[in-house]
């Protein structure tokens, strides 16, 4: 199995990061795929411009739970400019 494979498979079977976040300073986005039913919800905890906190819930395939899962852990710690610039 390749490295790309085995990645994806790991984050599938162990997503990273799911869960809700609540209170000040937490911004969550929701969006979905009408076509196959997907529907992820992302939960940020922000301050001072900067991700402190990254948090997911979601129904979806094993592509979508492990994208959900790999870009949580991506998010973390970076600022709001370096995520508009993605």
């Amino acid at each position: 199995m390749d490295l790309y494979r085995e990645d994806v498979l790991d984050h599938y079977e162990h997503p990273r990061n799911q869960g809700e976040l609540t209170g000040e300073g937490v911004e969550s986005a929701r969006d979905s795929n009408a076509s196959c039913g997907d529907m992820v919800q992302f939960y940020l905890k922000i301050k001072k411009g900067r991700i402190e906190e990254v948090k997911w819930k979601g129904i979806g395939c094993a592509i979508t739970t492990a994208a959900a899962s790999k870009l949580s852990e991506y998010l973390r710690g970076r600022t709001l400019q370096e995520i508009r610039k993605m």
